[in-house]
């Protein structure tokens, strides 16, 4: 069987089309607000007489926003890139729809539905979905990736749709109506795969040279990651790090990045007792560690 489940954008646009414009009446049905072409025959099928239609006309890449930034991450031992998302500028057009019999009435039905949904969408410049679904929460199967991002919306553009005319000459039916549009444009984002960067380094040897004699110092940068095997995602973030010498003496101490990430610089070859706190965790992560590691692993878990 099909999934019902529109295109997280266009279901963000319906959800807040059907929240907040009053015109489509009270407890407005998603049979109201529709994204296939527009014509007569849905809007004939309106029980409650009065429905938008939200037509997506055409894609297009914003050059403005595009980025050749890139972010690292490590995963499983292993640093791959995230390369920045580009921009598409998706075109809609809203058309507002009434089936009752009175022409006059219909006209004044679809100009005030169509002028709340300027009202609307020009108070709503950055749309963020999980904002629109709240209360109630993000449907079942909406991609994480783009609950939170903000998608900027362009309302009706001082140059207009340049093709309106043509658009509704196209449309297939015995009858073609010319309607005022409410053209919209919505910003958003298209992920793209992470790429394989190379092996994680998680440790970096520095030998220096003392007096300019035969003799040297070697200073150690370690790296790690602190997880939580019960949460998801498990990389802890913000956690209070602490590193202790074989004495139990405090050395050092930092917090972990948005990543769950850290670091601790200039030490010395030898033991070490490295130990992670949060807040959310009665019990710390904690490790005995030798610098540098066989293994290359400096990371901790919450049990």
């Amino acid at each position: 069987m099909a999934s019902t489940f529109l295109d997280p954008v266009d279901a963000t646009i319906e959800e807040l089309l059907l929240r907040r414009v009053t015109g489509l009446g009270q407890g407005a049905s998603k049979a109201q607000v529709s994204f296939r072409t527009p014509e007569w025959n849905w809007a004939q099928n309106l029980a409650s007489r009065r429905g938008l239609n939200v037509y997506l006309v055409d894609l297009r890449e914003n050059r403005r926003l595009r980025s050749n930034d890139r972010q690292p991450h490590s995963v499983n031992g292993s640093v791959v890139d995230e390369p920045a998302p580009i921009r598409v500028d998706r075109h809609y057009l809203v058309s507002a729809w009434s089936n009752d019999s009175d022409l006059s009435e219909r006209a004044r039905a679809e100009h005030e539905l169509l002028w709340e949904v300027v009202a609307v969408l020009s108070n709503t410049p950055t749309l963020v979905p999980r904002r629109v679904y709240t209360p109630g929460g993000l449907p079942t199967g909406f991609p994480l990736e783009l609950a939170d991002e903000g998608l900027p919306l362009t309302v009706v553009p001082p140059d207009g749709f340049p093709k309106l005319a043509e658009f509704w000459g196209t449309m297939p039916g015995p009858q073609h109506p010319w309607k005022p549009v409410v053209y919209l444009i919505v910003t958003a984002p298209v992920f793209l795969e992470t790429r394989f960067a190379g092996a994680e380094v998680t440790t970096v040897t520095t030998e220096y040279e003392v007096n300019g004699g035969g003799d040297s110092e070697i200073l150690i940068q370690i790296g790690g990651v602190v997880r939580d095997r019960k949460a998801n995602p498990i990389e802890v973030a913000n956690a209070w790090v602490e590193l202790t010498d074989s004495a139990g003496s405090r050395l050092a101490t930092t917090r972990t990045n948005s990543s769950g990430e850290f670091t601790f610089a200039r030490l010395a070859p030898g033991s070490y007792h490295l130990q992670a706190r949060t807040p959310g965790h009665r019990r710390p992560a904690e490790d005995d560690v030798v610098v540098p590691s066989e293994s290359g692993r400096y990371d901790l878990e919450f049990p």
